[in-house]
């Protein structure tokens, strides 16, 4: 999966698939913001890792 800032509900289904006891209303930027980058580093890893060469 290709994340871009612009694929706001592909992110936030993402990040409720990694942190499913949060409630969304208590999250702090700063922790959205840092969970978002990762998430996007790891879907790149992640396609990286399965592309065929």
């Amino acid at each position: 999966m290709n994340l871009t800032w612009q694929n706001t509900r592909e992110i936030g289904e993402a990040l409720y698939d990694q942190f499913p006891d949060l409630d969304p209303k208590t999250v702090r930027f700063t922790d959205l913001h840092r969970w978002s980058v990762s998430l996007r580093i790891s879907m790149t890893i992640l396609k990286l890792q399965t592309k065929k060469y």
